[in-house]
Formats: C-alpha cells, sequence, structure tokens
C-alpha cells in the first residue's frame, strides 16, 4: 500500500487504515493461485507469506488432509496463528448466528473453503 511506505508504516497506528490494510491484504491472498480461497492457506500465508507457504505446500507430503498440513508446517508460530484465527474465526460466526460451511468441511476432512 503506498500510503503505508509513504508513511513508514505510521500511518497503521490509526485502526481505520489498519484494518484496510488488512482487508486489502487479506482480499490480495484469498485471491493467490496458491491460497485459492482455503482458510488454512490463507493464515498460513497472512503469517507466514505466500513463498513459505508455496515451499510448505511443495516440500510436506500432507496427503490431502488439511488438519496433517497444518501441522507439518515447520513453524511453531504459524501452525499456533492458524488455529487460534481459525478458532476465533468460527466462535465468531456461531455467536452471529452463521452457519460455517467450513467449519463442517474441515470436520469431513476436506479444506475448510471461505
Amino acid at each position: 500500500n503506498k500510503k503505508v511506505k509513504k508513511n513508514n508504516g505510521n500511518i497503521l497506528k490509526i485502526p481505520e487504515i489498519n484494518l484496510d490494510v488488512g482487508q486489502e491484504y487479506i482480499e490480495y491472498l484469498l485471491n493467490l493461485k496458491s491460497v485459492n480461497n482455503n482458510l488454512i492457506y490463507l493464515a498460513a500465508a497472512y503469517n507466514g507469506g505466500p513463498g513459505n507457504l508455496s515451499k510448505w505446500k511443495e516440500n510436506t507430503n500432507y496427503l490431502d488432509d488439511p488438519l496433517f498440513f497444518m501441522e507439518s508446517i515447520p513453524s511453531r508460530e504459524t501452525r499456533w496463528f492458524i488455529e487460534k484465527v481459525l478458532t476465533k474465526y468460527w466462535i465468531y460466526q456461531d455467536k452471529n448466528g452463521i452457519q460455517s460451511n467450513s467449519l463442517t468441511m474441515l470436520a469431513n476432512g476436506e479444506n475448510p473453503i471461505y
């Protein structure tokens, strides 16, 4: 984001701008071929970077099992991040009365899609 670079990141201290930049980045990641709307891949790319996500997918024989993929990520921080973010995502969906198809997908061994 040009606005952020121009202000050396200080502009991110403004909550509205921080949210806008974060949402733009999530939209960007969701559209990457390596993420492809997959919530686990999205969280991994957000925390570890899209380049690392691509390496982890390529170097891990996770047998198309999303939980096995998540647990095979070498970065403990990224594994923790994925678990916490997705747990909170599903909790807030439940609190707001939104049916969580992605949680059902994961429970069925499928990739959770946004």
